[in-house]
This record gives C-alpha cells, sequence and structure tokens, in this order.
C-alpha cells in the first residue's frame, strides 16, 4: 500500500511540474502572437520595429566552395549551407547473447577504449584523437538573405533537412601507409578514393579501425518561414530581422518550408518543454496510479474479514470434477475416456464437455489422439491444460501459464476450485490439427529417436519390430526441421523431472550448439511445395523462383509461441526469400498469425544463436511463408551418414536419407482460452 501512494505522489508531482513548465513557457509567447504581423517578401518601412512573420524564398548567391584539398571530388555547392561531415572506424558495443561484444562503426566522435566481455586477453583499442580535415564542420553563408530581408545566418542553426552530395571519382587515389589503429595525419583526395558518394581512407569495403569516412551534405531548402523584429539601414538601404526575446533568449525563429507562426514558436518552446509523449506518459501514468490507490484503498476497507470466508463460499455454486490419470489402460481403452464417452452420450448434443489436461504440450497431443482412439466426437470437448512441462507454448498460447505446476490439493482444495472457476469461465475457440507425413528411403533410410527410459538413441520400429520408413505424427504446435531438434535431442539425454533444471539444461546445450555445431538447412531441403506449386527452393538458376538462402532452422507454426514463449513469426519483419515478388512479400509482412484460421506460418533463423537473440533483440527471424496448406517438403539427395534433425512439438528425431515431409489439415479441435 505505502509504496503505491508514494509512487502515486512522485507521479503527480512530476506531472504538475511538467504542465506548469509548459503553461509558463506559453504565457510568455502569447503577447508575441498578438503582436505579429504577417509582412510580404518585399519589405515596407511601415513595419520597422515590428515583430514580423514572413514565407519567402531563399534569395540567389549562397554558394559554397569546397575545400581545395577535396575540389576535385566536388567544386561547390549552393544553398542554405554546406557541411563536411568526418567519421572514423571504430569498435563499439553491441548487446550478445552473452552479453555485450564489439561490432565495428563508423562514428563520428570519439569512443572510449574497453575491453571486450567475451574475451579475458584481446582488447580492442580505438584511435585517441580526430585527424585534421579540412573544411569539416557545417558552413553558414556570411549573409544570408530571404526575400527581401538579411536573416542572421545563425538562425539556420534549426535547418533539419538536408542531403548527401554526390562526388566524382578523380582518379588520383594512392595508399598511404597506416599504422593501424592510428588514423592517417593529413587528409586531401590524394589519399581517399570515392565509394557510394563518400571519400574513404583505406578499403570501403573491408574498413578497418582507424579508417576514415568523409561525406558532404547540403540543405536544397529553397522556401523559409520566419519570425524577427524587422529594421532597416539608410546607406545602404536593407532591412534585416533581428532577434525577439522570447523565453529567456533573444532568436530568430527560422523552419524550412511552409511553417505557421505557432509551429515556429513550437520549435522553440520544444526546448524547454518535455516531449509530447513524456507529457502524456506522465499524465496517464499519474491517472492510472490515482486510480490503483483509490481502489486498492477501497477494496481493502471493503475486503471482507477471515471469520466470513466460509460463509461466502457457500454462496457458490458447486460443480462435479472427475480427475483420471492418462497412464491408466491401454490406448484405445483408457478408463478416462471411456467415461468422458459415457457422459457425452448422456448428455444433450449441444453441450460442449470442458477436459482439463495436466502435463506438457506432448501431454495433450497425447490426449487428443485418445480421443480419436475411443471414437469421440472432438467437435463435443474443449480443451484447456494445466502446464506441467518445459516450454508450455501451448498453455502459454490460449492464457493457462498461470496454473503452471499447481498444487491443486492444498489449502481444502482452494486451488482446484480456481481452476474449475477458470474453466467453466474460459472462451471456447478453434484450433487447427496438422498431420506431418515422413518418408525415407527405402533401403537406406531410417528414423531414430532418444530412449526415454534408457537416454540412449534407438532406432524407431513399428509393431511387427520392423525399421520404419515412414512416420505419421501429429502436429499440435509446431513443426521445424535444423539444429533445434539436435538442441532438444541432447536435451532429452539428460531431462529430469524439475522444470527449472530442464530449462538450464535446454540453454546450456544450446550454447554448445551455437558455437560448435553447423547444420545448413538449405543444403538438405530442395524445395517445398504447395498443391504442386514451388513456394521456394533452395537452388539457385531460376530468377522466378522464391530462393531461400543460408538457415539453421526451418519452423512451421501453429501457435505464436515457440521455444518457451518465442513468437518468432510476429517478431519478425524482414523476409528470407529474395527473387520474390513485391506483392506477394507486402503480404507476407502484413500477415498476422491466428489460432484456427487453417493456416501456417514459416520462419527461418540463419544461425543458431539466432534463437537465443530474439528474445532479447526482436527481428531476427525472417519470415518465408504464410498460407493455408498442404505443403511437401522435397530433399536432395544426401550422404546416408548425414543427419537431418526435426522436432514436432517439442519431440525431438533424427532421419536419415529423407525423401519428403508433408503436412496437411487433420482436423480443428475447441480449446478453453482464459481472459490474458
Amino acid at each position: 500500500m505505502w509504496p503505491l501512494f508514494l509512487f502515486t505522489i512522485l507521479a503527480v508531482t512530476l506531472t504538475l511540474w511538467n504542465d506548469s513548465t509548459i503553461s509558463r513557457g506559453r504565457k510568455q509567447v502569447s503577447p508575441l502572437l498578438n503582436e505579429l504581423v504577417r509582412a510580404p517578401c518585399e519589405p515596407s518601412d511601415l513595419n520597422n520595429g515590428k515583430v514580423v512573420y514572413i514565407t519567402c524564398e531563399l534569395g540567389g548567391g549562397n554558394t559554397f566552395y569546397a575545400p581545395k584539398e577535396f575540389s576535385s571530388n566536388i567544386y561547390s555547392f549552393t544553398g542554405a549551407y554546406f557541411e563536411t561531415r568526418v567519421e572514423m572506424y571504430q569498435w563499439v558495443d553491441a548487446p550478445g547473447f552473452l552479453g555485450t561484444y564489439k561490432v565495428g562503426k563508423f562514428i563520428d566522435h570519439i569512443v572510449e577504449n574497453s575491453t571486450l566481455g567475451l574475451s579475458l586477453f584481446q582488447q580492442f583499442k580505438n584511435p585517441t584523437f580526430f585527424p585534421h580535415v579540412p573544411g569539416s564542420g557545417r558552413k553558414f553563408p556570411t549573409k544570408l538573405k530571404i526575400g527581401g530581408y538579411i536573416v542572421p545566418s545563425g538562425a539556420l542553426g534549426s535547418v533539419t533537412h538536408h542531403r548527401q552530395l554526390s562526388l566524382t571519382d578523380d582518379q588520383w587515389y594512392q595508399a598511404s601507409p597506416l599504422t593501424y589503429p592510428l588514423p592517417v595525419a593529413e587528409i586531401s583526395h590524394l589519399n581517399t578514393q570515392v565509394h557510394d558518394n563518400a571519400l574513404y581512407t583505406g578499403d570501403p569495403l573491408a574498413p578497418r579501425v582507424g579508417d576514415l569516412r568523409i561525406t558532404f551534405w547540403g540543405s536544397d531548402a529553397t522556401t523559409f518561414s520566419v519570425i524577427g523584429r524587422q529594421t532597416s539601414s539608410i546607406f545602404p538601404k536593407e532591412y534585416s530581422l533581428e532577434p525577439v526575446q522570447l523565453v529567456d533568449e533573444r532568436v530568430v525563429l527560422l523552419q524550412e518550408g511552409l511553417v505557421s507562426p505557432m509551429g515556429l514558436l513550437n520549435q522553440l518552446l520544444g526546448h524547454y518543454e518535455t516531449v509530447t509523449c513524456v507529457t502524456w506518459g506522465l499524465r496517464v501514468a499519474s491517472l492510472i496510479l490515482l486510480a490503483a490507490t483509490i481502489f486498492v484503498h477501497y477494496y481493502s476497507m471493503r475486503a471482507p474479514k477471515p471469520g466470513l470466508q466460509e460463509m461466502l463460499f457457500a454462496g457458490k455454486q458447486y460443480h462435479k470434477v472427475k480427475i483420471f490419470s492418462i497412464l491408466d489402460g491401454e490406448s484405445g481403452n483408457k478408463p478416462g475416456f471411456q467415461d468422458l464417452k459415457k457422459c457425452l452420450e448422456l448428455i444433450d448434443s449441444g453441450t460442449i464437455v470442458r477436459v482439463l489436461v495436466a502435463g506438457g504440450d506432448g501431454t495433450v497431443v497425447w490426449a487428443i489422439s485418445e480421443v480419436e482412439a475411443h471414437s469421440i466426437d472432438y467437435n463435443r470437448v474443449a480443451f484447456g491444460v494445466l502446464p506441467y512441462g518445459t516450454g508450455n507454448d501451448f498453455a502459454r498460447v490460449i492464457n493457462w501459464r498461470g496454473f503452471s505446476h499447481l498444487n491443486p490439493f492444498i489449502k481444502s482444495l482452494e486451488p482446484l476450485r480456481n481452476v474449475v472457476d477458470s474453466a467453466l469461465q474460459a472462451d471456447v475457440v478453434p484450433h487447427d490439427i496438422w498431420s506431418v507425413h515422413l518418408v525415407v528411403d527405402e533401403q537406406r533410410g531410417s528414423f531414430r529417436k532418444i530412449n526415454s527410459k534408457t537416454r540412449q538413441e534407438e532406432t524407431c520400429k513399428g509393431p511387427d519390430n520392423a525399421e520404419l520408413r515412414q512416420m505419421h505424427l501429429v502436429m499440435c504446435n509446431y513443426f521445424s526441421i535444423g539444429v533445434d531438434g539436435r538442441i532438444g535431442r541432447n536435451f532429452d539425454r539428460r531431462r529430469s523431472t524439475r522444470s527449472f533444471i530442464n530449462k538450464c539444461v535446454y540453454v546450456w546445450e544450446g550454447m554448445k550448439k551455437s558455437f560448435i555445431s553447423k547444420v545448413h538447412v538449405n543444403k538438405q531441403i530442395q524445395s517445398i511445395t504447395k498443391n504442386g506449386q514451388t513456394v521456394f527452393t533452395t537452388e539457385p538458376g531460376d530468377s522466378t523462383i522464391p530462393l531461400l538462402g543460408s538457415s539453421a532452422v526451418l519452423l512451421a507454426l501453429n501457435i505464436p509461441s515457440y521455444s518457451a514463449g518465442l513468437d518468432s513469426f510476429g517478431r519478425s519483419t524482414k523476409v528470407a526469400l529474395t527473387n520474390m515478388a513485391p506483392m506477394a512479400e507486402k503480404e507476407l509482412l502484413q500477415h498476422k498469425q491466428k489460432l484456427g484460421d487453417g493456416t501456417l506460418e514459416f520462419v527461418s533463423y540463419r544461425k543458431t544463436w539466432h534463437i537465443g537473440m530474439d528474445f532479447i533483440i526482436r527481428r531476427m527471424g525472417r519470415r518465408v511463408h504464410a498460407s493455408e496448406g498442404p505443403w511437401k517438403i522435397h530433399f536432395r539427395d544426401l550422404d546416408p551418414k548425414e543427419r537431418v534433425y526435426f522436432q514436432v512439438d517439442g519431440e525431438f528425431f533424427v532421419m536419415h536419407k529423407p525423401i519428403s515431409v508433408a503436412i496437411n489439415h487433420a482436423k480443428t479441435i475447441k480449446l478453453l482460452m482464459l481472459q490474458p
């Protein structure tokens, strides 16, 4: 209660102080608006001494000449100002999966030296000075004329729109002997080369620390809006706009383009006010905290006393709950599902029975398969899940994660009552189930997985003890091919009964494979087709067919949660395919993932560590495809020893000599979705 109260007082105080500052600034400029005169571009003596507002064209004669050291690359520029920008290639910090690491970038200031966090032995050093570059910085005209008025050139400091100027390659470049990481001592057109309208002292395509990049910029603005006090001189006859007193400053307000007087004043006030988003953020936060404080105080005053708890509970409606173990009985003859079948026979055909499955994502798929095995109409059953697994992606999507690893039989069954209440209040939503059919070579192909009891790899066999050459699997969440399957197999070897330890093991295996594992899905898959039409290929040649580049993982997503909560498709903003039609690329980037819409979303990660980084930095995954199926994945003619790793809903396999994978829509079931 007290922390909330203190935060509320602090937020309200900051909001009032900020709003008072804004109000004070607005009051100071109000008199100016009342006396402001809209003047023509041709000055009149009648306005001398008055504060005028003009919108006029830039006068001629504002020509800037580049320093003689670069005159063979760029001679002159006519405009509002001319800028020579100097940047040096230096080591800078970038966030990484294990902390910060170093990357090289062109920076316009000195970056202080620091030791790379991932290395105990190597230090990345930056130069400690910038060399002198002739003409560096922004140059303004000595006499700026807008319309018929002389304006102080310093007012151009507020001009923001500019463009990079084109350069001419004089072909005189001679490489200078460089002592890295020290920059070149003297800079001219002789020891710089032109690339992409910039001058480089080193190799522009492979820069090294200490290399310089010099670019030239200018403003092409021709129309300016100005507020200033008009004055004139007798000889020579000239009219000028002098600074006016505004908010404790003497300024001439100037912006490029057609800007209203209030817009020019807002430019000045912006230096004294917080930005609009911060202002409104403070206001909204104050209102929320104030409302929360009032609510908590009111609720605490009206909350029932402990002695009334039994009286309140007595008024609740009771519901019959049956609990079964899915382990009991053989497949197709399990007591829990037999009871569910009888229950459905006794009630109205339009009634939906709500079933909660306690376990991981694999247990949910198991329960769905048992519904089919017992010939139960799945359209009359809605599934929820109490998550007891490691990733619990399915529970995250339908908002049951709050009941993770719940003990329902404590506190006089209060947790169990909460579960039942939530199940009864949940919304019933559709969810697609997919069939995955995998085929390997009849002679040299095989499927292998880790035995959950022995923790050893074994060949997958059928009921007749013959090695499988085809597998039919049910997919509820996602299917993937790539390095995540390899990580998962090693995780299966070390899986424990404790969720936290399992997560640590999974992270450790992922870190190892990030450094030592090289899996290239694009070198295993040949293409993916949909209804006979090629979605993409991995073999360059035909520029009309989309091409998939380097990929460590290819995902087919049925839900917006992968690897314990990662929304790979939703977070991605780029496309993994080249040669893609612009309209198709635009539609793919605008596609929104939704449960039960009959579509799958395909995503790829180029490198193993991109998966982990996607939790921290968005846009590491890249979109591949999104539509209704069916699809067929075709493989290259691989060596029998090459392993192709894949997973279905967290169940990990490896296959040798794969031929194809077919993904088809199987059915649509019903889920119990809680409100977030």
